[in-house]
């Protein structure tokens, strides 16, 4: 059970870091324009279908009894790599259209 509990915990530990994430990133876009809200919203709206999917799959985990939850390893960490390469992607996209709406320096108000 140890095995079990350990995927658990490096599992639930990755999706609050990417809930942490998020939030920052929705506090910066509330700050900024309104076409800065709407990239944020846009890009959230392809990632959360996988990040939806980890979370089934880690519930499944936290469900499964015995030596079952060894089956649900492979689908849960695919869906988790599904999810970190979304994340990654996210990443990006966001700070390039930061960067695009990103005022001068000096004239923040």
């Amino acid at each position: 059970m140890a095995l079990k509990e350990a995927y658990q915990q490096r599992f639930e530990a990755q999706l609050r870091e990417w809930e942490a994430e998020f939030a920052k990133w929705k506090a910066r876009a509330e700050k900024e324009t309104a076409e800065v809200k709407i990239q944020y919203y846009k890009q959230m709206e392809g990632l959360e279908p996988k990040l939806r999917a980890a979370q089934e799959k880690l519930d499944e985990l936290k469900q499964a009894s015995g030596e079952a939850w060894m089956e649900l390893q492979v689908g849960l960490e695919k869906a988790f790599a599904e999810a970190q390469t979304a994340f990654s992607d996210l990443k990006e996209a966001w700070q390039k259209a930061m960067s695009k709406f990103q005022k001068p320096t000096g004239t923040r108000s």
